[in-house]
């Protein structure tokens, strides 16, 4: 977004070399999030716009199978907006 001439602000869980950190303040409307799928917490995010990057068999210990890890997703992108 940034190279796009976007001002966004963004949070990821690791760090950004360009950022000196995890967190860019931006002076857009726009927030970026990573956000983790670990114990299904992404799924209280209300996002206008969501990009799923990838989808793997992580985090069995919370749903056992890459079934579930499809089916929390599922839940995910049924929660955006029809328009994200």
């Amino acid at each position: 977004l940034a190279e796009a001439g976007r001002n966004p602000t963004g949070f990821v869980g690791g760090r950004v070399k360009g950022w000196g950190g995890n967190l860019r303040f931006g002076s857009d409307d726009l927030f970026v999030v990573e956000a983790d799928e670990y114990d299904r917490s992404f799924h209280a995010l209300q996002p206008d716009v969501a990009v799923v990057t990838n989808l793997e068999a992580d985090h069995l210990d919370v749903y056992g199978d890459l079934a579930g890890v499809r089916s929390a997703y599922r839940t995910f992108v049924r929660s955006v907006p029809e328009r994200g």
